[in-house]
């Protein structure tokens, strides 16, 4: 196929120049000269334009690997000049990792830093932190530290993602264009980039790389048609033992178990159908095989690399594990029966009838596993909260919410609707029936209708139906995952890019087979390469425009570092801080402090209670600072006020009267002929509306108003309480007494185009006499803090517009 052939076909432009030359040399060639007799020129010639066209090919490859590289490291290094971690997590592994380093690099039990005097254990398993170290062993005495390669380390994941997607889409269609289009995919994917870029350590940044290398064992072993040859067997071992490695650097990676049971699971489905007899014998002995993962996940286990128990390390393995490996060799032996038994050819004869019995034996196996398990594969199903929320502890936290189409367009943009059925699934497991995706879908539905039914054209590798079904498993699973939750976008990220660039080179086989009919068949070739080659800009360019603006979460900014590193300069190495849990690991990290009551390694729900009913009490509760130990300070932050919410949620505190609404800002409208500026704050449950008026005189008026989100009326509230973010100065302007009794702090910006406002966060009137906001606003100024008490005194010893530490003077003994 011309060009579609890609980089593994030579340029026919190249060939009929090199050829032209070649045959211009040889003709002017001298009677009586040492070359060869002219026929043997002739075919020396041909030689020379082959090795011509082979190395132009060659160089063509290298360029665009190159150049996809290049896409994937710029992308995933906008971060850089930010200090520290992208959020509490890498502040947490660090500490580990340098307590780590001060033990032999033997990772410890408990993170010292982390609960005083009891501290808390660390459950991530060790391979999670052994990414870092087993590098830092060897690179130390260059003058790399375990903070550079804490840092970077995710970049070369990335990387890595990156060039195993090119060869699975190498081995599944055997076309370079294919691959490197793949490659750039993944590469300027967002959804990739959101676990792959510098300063985010997590655990499921690291996991995609060994899944994608065990599909490619799998891929390797379904490629040995001899079942004599030894190397199938060896593939297959190879495989379920990267998985079993694999489960060693996160928690969650038994999700690689699910990928790989489903892909079993579909290849038997598939095998049995079209009764393959080699297939059905190769997913038996592949199932059987996951025996191996188990076993090295147990390993891990009773090494104490794995803490506590992941999912599928309990008899739940089973559960799935027997079905799909019975149930193949249960097909093997059907299909391979068939012809002489009787019965069998009556069942399972010809395809029809194998499609019914399929049909009816997996209708009884779902009644009667539903049945039994049901509460066991409902738990499943959710993770154990790691897919969908299912306590007060995992409500709040936003990473375990559903996607919004939004979040999906920032992970992914046009892949959306290049890869097929990826918004079907958001349709599904969230319910939203919008435009765009139910659009999405249907595309989506289209496309892969267009692949399968021009499938011969596309997959024309050896065995590449085969290759197609496993991914399609990868993609079902991870997009059930991502569905759930936004925290799983990385997960999905390669199976997406690979089904969008086989949607694009669908589209491209189809306009090529059809190129004589066309209206100029040059023109047609050329307008695809075009719009392909457009559609990657744009998605390495809305890429680009999220990642460039990318900020540290959770609130982490220099001025929080600045106040951990006042602390870590000029406070005792024994001294406890009492914060919320996401502040309490980069007190542990980048403070080198001891955070008292929780952090990211020890989310104890007990301890957030604690702590969050201090917060919301109207009284001082100086009990509660005994009853945890005596915290030396106390760290506050006005960012807090985001977070309100999701405290009192941790927490099960009734937050009647308390407010808490944290309302987005639309864009201010200005009325020049009353010099009035209008702002508008809206979320799910309320709206609340801002006036500000300047008079001719010059002066000033305010006011402030609520309402239902879909509303057109307003009742005005008491006050309004502005917070400068760059200074940390605050104002309250109070409107009237006679109003509901709410304020709306507004939190701004300053800067040289005039002021910024973001959010807005509707405050009840108990919050106002709250330790919360006596902590955030009111005691900065030692001579007025209204905490003191005879029990316990606070005294601000650092604040900056961030945040506020304050030094705790404990006046009785108990």
């Amino acid at each position: 196929m011309e060009g579609l052939e890609g980089l593994d076909n030579p340029d026919i432009g190249a060939l009929d120049e090199a050829k032209e030359e070649v045959e211009e040399a040889i003709a002017g060639e001298p009677m009586g000269s040492d070359k060869p007799a002219k026929g043997a020129r002739q075919h020396l010639g041909e030689d020379v334009v082959e090795s011509f066209a082979k190395r132009h090919s060659l160089y063509m490859l290298i360029v665009a690997v190159a150049a996809v590289f290049i896409i994937g490291i710029f992308l995933r290094t906008t971060m850089l000049h930010f200090q520290g971690f992208f959020e509490p997590d890498g502040f947490y592994h660090y500490a580990v990792m340098l307590q780590a380093v001060h033990n032999g690099f033997a990772i410890p039990l408990v993170n010292k830093l982390s609960g005083s005097p009891t501290h808390y254990p660390v459950t991530e398993p060790a391979g999670l932190y052994y990414v870092t170290l087993i590098p830092y062993y060897f690179l130390r005495f260059a003058g790399l530290s375990v903070y550079d390669i804490e840092r970077g380390m995710p970049v070369l994941f990335g990387l890595l993602d990156i060039a195993a997607t090119y060869f699975i889409v190498k081995r599944m269609v055997n076309n370079n264009y294919v691959a490197v289009l793949a490659m750039a995919l993944v590469a300027a994917s967002g959804g990739d980039i959101a676990r792959t870029a510098a300063l985010v350590y997590r655990g499921d940044g690291f996991i995609t790389i060994f899944l994608l290398v065990a599909l490619l064992f799998i891929f390797e072993a379904l490629r040995i048609d001899d079942a004599h040859d030894r190397r199938k067997y060896y593939y297959i071992i190879a495989a379920v033992a990267v998985l079993g490695i694999g489960t060693v650097v996160w928690n969650g990676a038994p999700f690689t178990i699910v990928v790989y049971m489903l892909a079993m699971l579909f290849l038997v489905v598939y095998g049995f159908v079209k009764a393959n007899r080699a297939l059905l014998r190769d997913a038996t002995i592949m199932s059987a095989a996951l025996i191996v993962t188990y076993i090295i996940q147990h390993i891990w286990m009773s090494l104490y690399f794995i803490r506590g128990s992941q999912a599928f390390s309990s008899w739940h393995f089973f559960l799935f594990y027997l079905p799909v490996t019975i149930g193949a060799a249960l097909a093997y032996y059907v299909v391979e029966k068939r012809n002489s038994n009787a019965i069998l050819t009556l069942l399972a004869g010809n395809m029809k009838s194998r499609i019914y019995l399929f049909a009816f034996a997996a209708f009884v196996f779902i009644a009667i596993i539903s049945a039994v398990f049901y509460s066991y594969l409902v738990g499943i199903a959710g993770g154990g909260g790691l897919v969908t929320a299912h306590s007060t502890l995992t409500k709040s936290i936003q990473e375990l919410t559903p996607p919004t189409y939004g979040f999906l367009w920032a992970s992914f943009n046009l892949e959306l609707f290049l890869a097929p059925f990826t918004l079907l699934f958001y349709v599904l497991f969230t319910g939203h029936y919008s435009l765009l995706p139910m659009v999405g879908t249907l595309i989506g539905i289209l496309l892969f209708a267009a692949m399968v039914l021009y499938r011969k054209r596309v997959f024309t590798a050896k065995h590449s139906d085969e290759y197609f079904i496993i991914i399609l498993a990868y993609f079902a699973a991870t997009m059930y995952l991502q569905a759930n939750a936004v925290r799983f976008n990385s997960l999905v990220a390669v199976p997406i890019a690979i089904l969008s660039a086989m949607s694009l080179y669908t589209m491209g086989r189809f306009v090529y087979d059809r190129r004589m009919v066309l209206y100029n068949k040059f023109k047609m070739v050329n307008l695809y390469y075009a719009l392909v080659f457009i559609a990657v800009v744009l998605i390495v360019y809305y890429t680009y425009l999220g990642s460039s603006t990318f900020a540290q979460a959770d609130g982490i900014d220099q001025s929080f570092l600045n106040a951990t590193v006042w602390m870590r300069n000029n406070t005792p190495s024994n001294a406890t801080f009492l914060t919320i849990w996401p502040d309490g690991s980069v007190i542990e990290g980048w403070g080198n402090r001891t955070s008292l009551t929780d952090s990211v390694g020890g989310q104890n729900g007990a301890l957030i209670a604690g702590f969050a009913d201090f917060l919301f009490n109207d009284s001082v509760d100086t009990q509660y600072l005994y009853s945890v130990g005596k915290p030396d300070y106390i760290l506050a932050r006005p960012y807090w006020f985001t977070l309100s919410g999701g405290i009192a949620e941790e927490g099960s505190v009734n937050t009647t009267g308390f407010g808490l609404q944290v309302m987005n800002a639309l864009p201010p409208i200005y009325n020049s002929t009353t010099n009035t500026n209008y702002y508008e704050f809206i979320s799910s449950n309320i709206k609340s509306l801002l006036i500000m008026h300047i008079a001719a005189n010059g002066t000033k008026s305010i006011g402030a108003y609520i309402g239902a989100p879909n509303g057109t009326s307003y009742d005005p509230i008491n006050r309004v309480l502005f917070y400068n973010e760059q200074s940390g100065a605050f104002a309250f302007s109070n409107i009237s007494d006679k109003y509901v009794n709410y304020t709306l702090f507004v939190p701004y910006i300053s800067n040289s185009s005039g002021v910024s406002i973001s959010s807005g966060i509707l405050l009840g009137p108990k919050l106002l006499n709250s330790n919360f906001f006596k902590l955030v606003m009111l005691c900065t100024d030692a001579s007025a803090c209204p905490y003191d008490n005879r029990n316990v005194t606070l005294t601000p010893v650092y604040v900056n517009p961030d945040a506020r530490i304050y030094k705790v003077t404990y006046l009785n003994s108990s």
